[in-house]
């Protein structure tokens, strides 16, 4: 078999109520169809494919409903053969079930059916984004002349996007029931890596839980927001008004893209509730019931209070400000044109409210979340008292999407 080149032409997934839904923000909505095509070679077609792990979980193993299509240069031996791929970390991996080809078939054209990827955790999301090393196999007799390890046969790469959550979506397009999926921009951005997931909490080397890992997550994740920010998107420190969050709905793609340069505390508070609902659910077999894989609310305090010393969302480093609102200055009927001014100084602006997120893990302190300011500390001068906030869930436009 020396010589026999590998190329993957097609790799699709066939009809299952496990794939779930990927839509861009801004995507007009198509007729939905439970099938993906994640490769196709000779179109030079990519698209994302996530799987709901709770409806193909087996001991140790994920059957997956994806059809992989390989042509060869020349006809391989006669056997059992099947594909493996590996996506840039080898405990993450995807193998086929054995194809038999028979004496004298002769083909050039391979077809491989039910597919199964191992990893150590299923409770947690994540995402293989990268090229993926994929290898033909031919099982081998165990005691034969080939020493009775499966032989390598060839061999080549392929870029692969694809996601696994623990249960369902927490987007759904409004007044559309069975409607749900995933926004490509926030998973894409904040799922985490299988390489990631496996270097927190891979049972043979790692004490950490998962309530510590979701600590670590949270934490990655604010950082990655408030790279959201800067020379497109800033706060706005002219009157710290909304321009994201028209009424209680939230225009989300609008965000994504940056479309104004401004937004306040109130665009930033939803934008962060948005990017912790794209984990998903997490399904509880025992009880056959869906929990939010992160629990999050979004909170608003009316006379908030004067800011401490801080940088603002979008701002450099060097800008620190205890007066919010300084390039409104004295276009109102208050105010100073100085970011950092005297504490007792008449003229120091205040924020009227202010909203935010509280992120809550089981056993443990809830904590405030709030990219307003890049230092995570609280934002006003005085303690927060958590009674004192209003809970509020705003409805998320993206195309008419809705957070559930």
């Amino acid at each position: 078999m020396e010589g026999i080149q590998l190329s993957i032409a097609r790799i699709y997934t066939s009809l299952d109520s496990s794939i779930q839904e990927i839509r861009a923000a801004g995507q007009p909505r198509s007729h939905h169809q439970n099938a993906v095509l994640l490769y196709d070679r000779d179109s030079q077609r990519q698209a994302p494919a996530a799987f709901n792990l709770a409806q193909v979980q087996r001991p140790g193993l994920v059957s997956m409903p994806l059809q992989i299509e390989a042509d060869l240069n020349h006809s391989p031996d006669p056997g059992l053969y099947f594909l493996h791929g590996v996506g840039g970390d080898e405990n993450f991996f995807i193998s086929t079930c054995d194809l038999n080809i028979p004496p004298h078939s002769y083909p050039t054209k391979l077809s491989f059916g039910v597919v199964y990827a191992s990893n150590p955790r299923w409770d947690i999301p994540f995402k293989s984004i990268c090229e993926w090393s994929w290898t033909l196999w031919r099982r081998t007799t165990a005691g034969g002349a080939q020493g009775g390890g499966p032989q390598e046969v060839a061999s080549c790469r392929i870029p692969i996007e694809i996601y696994f959550f623990p249960g369902s979506t927490c987007f759904r397009l409004r007044d559309q029931p069975d409607s749900d999926c995933h926004v490509h921009e926030l998973i894409r951005a904040f799922v985490p890596n299988s390489s990631e997931v496996n270097d927190y909490v891979h049972p043979s080397y790692s004490s950490m839980t998962i309530e510590d890992f979701k600590n670590i997550l949270a934490g990655d994740i604010r950082r990655k927001l408030m790279d959201h920010g800067g020379a497109r998107i800033s706060y706005d420190s002219y009157s710290g008004s909304p321009y994201y969050l028209d009424g209680t709905t939230f225009h989300l793609g609008s965000m994504i893209r940056r479309d104004y340069k401004l937004c306040n505390c109130y665009d930033l508070a939803t934008l962060v509730y948005c990017a912790f609902k794209s984990l998903g659910k997490t399904y509880n077999a025992q009880t056959g019931t869906e929990t939010d894989f992160f629990d999050i609310t979004v909170e608003a305090v009316q006379n908030w209070g004067y800011l401490a010393p801080r940088v603002l969302f979008g701002y450099a480093p060097h800008v620190v400000t205890n007066n919010p609102f300084w390039k409104g200055g004295r276009a109102f009927s208050k105010g100073i044109d100085q970011p950092l001014v005297n504490t007792m100084d008449p003229n120091r602006e205040a924020f009227s409210s202010h909203c935010f997120t509280i992120f809550r893990l089981p056993g443990r302190e809830a904590k405030v979340i709030d990219i307003c300011v890049a230092e995570q500390r609280d934002s006003g001068d005085q303690e927060l008292e958590f009674d004192e906030a209003s809970w509020f869930i705003p409805d998320i436009d993206i195309m008419g999407m809705a957070v559930v």
